[in-house]
């Protein structure tokens, strides 16, 4: 079981200013759940806007195992976990290690405009992540957003001679990434290609599951939506690379992605406004 409520520590940095009042005041909700301890966490939890931001949001997060009853609840600071919505689950095969990784996503929608909500992630047997959502304004508004590519991860092993380094290209500065996009408090965030070199790595499963991680402090809170862009993805190669990206995505990134730009790509769109 979790005890929800009397404090803001809970939903972690990325609780803006109304989340946070909101949160304070409202009183404590005990969420039971099934003790099953051999259930895998919930991991690599994100968020990412639906066709209309200002009415849809979507909670991802991925398993290695096979899980019961995945499921978000969610609601406003002062209602609580008022609603639950039920995550669909995709999967996918990684064609270096033949590991399968299930992601799963839940939709809510009817969400009011320009409002911040809570919510929790969860499947059977595991405790609930959670996190926190504001849907865009509609109509006009200022907007603000980050972008970025070429992040890599944070994750370093030591070698010889008191050097650090690792398979996937990682750098401390992959993390400080992470806490700049938190910093200037974006509506949403916005990546862009050569995530974290997944495609170098011996280990692609654990260098994804490495990005999400990283990154899950700030896309629990704001959505983290993909553009493809790179110019490592190539015909023959495109199925295996672009797999963990279309399957924690909602979006619809196509299966082959040609290295060339000009050869007809498409990105996904969503409604701002």
């Amino acid at each position: 079981m979790l005890l929800v409520g009397g404090t803001t520590a809970i939903l972690g940095a990325g609780a803006g200013a109304a989340v946070d009042d909101a949160i304070r005041s409202s009183g404590p909700e005990l969420w039971q759940r099934a003790d099953r301890s051999d259930a895998p966490r919930v991991s690599g939890l994100h968020l990412q806007y639906g066709a209309d931001a200002s009415s849809e949001v979507v909670v991802s997060w991925h398993t290695a195992a096979r899980v019961s009853n995945p499921r978000v609840r969610y609601g406003t600071p002062n209602d609580g976990f008022g609603e639950t919505v039920a995550a669909d689950t995709v999967t996918y095969r990684d064609g270096q290690s033949g590991t399968e990784v299930r992601v799963h996503h839940a939709r809510l929608t009817g969400l009011l405009p320009d409002t911040d909500y809570i919510y929790g992630a969860v499947h059977d047997g595991t405790s609930p992540e959670l996190g926190t959502a504001r849907t865009a304004p509609r109509g006009r508004a200022a907007l603000r957003f980050t972008s970025f590519g070429d992040q890599s991860t944070p994750t370093l092993d030591a070698m010889v001679a008191n050097a650090f380094g690792s398979d996937n290209r990682g750098s401390p500065a992959a993390g400080d990434i992470t806490t700049a996009v938190e910093n200037a408090r974006p509506l949403f965030n916005v990546v862009n290609g050569d995530l974290c070199y997944a495609n170098l790595s011996g280990d692609r499963i654990r260098t994804w599951s490495d990005w999400f991680e990283n990154n899950s402090r700030s896309a629990r809170h704001r959505p983290w939506m993909p553009l493809r862009a790179t110019t490592r993805t190539s015909w023959a190669t495109a199925p295996s690379d672009m797999a963990p990206i279309r399957r924690t995505s909602h979006c619809p990134i196509p299966a082959r992605t040609p290295s060339c730009a000009a050869c007809g790509t498409r990105s996904p769109r969503v409604r701002y406004g």
